[in-house]
């Protein structure tokens, strides 16, 4: 999984959901990295972007992915759902996951994006702890019912 959200802090919670799922994820603060990413060899099962980014949205990053990813899903995270879905925002492949969010909905999210697309769960793969996951020290999910951001 790419993870691609330019708020250090919402970045490395979503990093730490999948990472507690069992899930690989690598991060990308900004969508000039995560085009870089995209266009390397590098495996990614799905791609989990903010809508607004500094330099081009995250549907312009999601046009890049599926030049060289034509089926990879795309799940965009943001504060604006109503305005993107009712403007013909999303293709087939893509779902949208308005902020704020709780951890279960995330989850499902991305259990539901992988099921469709045919890739194995983290636990049906036998994966229980994610690599290349960076976390902030001390911080931690469990007691946070919430995602609270304001876009």
């Amino acid at each position: 999984m790419l993870v691609v959200e330019d708020d250090p802090a919402v970045r490395l919670l979503v990093l730490d959901v999948l990472g507690m799922l069992g899930y690989r994820a690598i991060e990308a603060a900004e969508p000039r990295a995560a085009a870089r990413i995209l266009e390397s060899s590098e495996h990614i099962d799905l791609l989990v972007t903010d809508v607004g980014l500094p330099g081009m949205n995250g549907r312009q990053l999601a046009d890049i992915a599926r030049q060289h990813r034509p089926e990879l899903p795309v799940l965009f995270m943001t504060g604006y759902a109503e305005q993107a879905a009712s403007s013909g925002f999303l293709e087939q492949g893509m779902d949208m996951i308005s902020k704020p969010f709780s951890v279960d909905a995330l989850a499902q999210h991305v259990r539901d994006m992988l099921a469709a697309a045919g890739t194995p769960s983290a636990s049906a793969t036998g994966h229980r702890r994610a690599r290349n996951v960076r976390r902030q020290p001390g911080f931690t999910i469990e007691p946070v019912p919430c995602l609270t951001f304001t876009p």
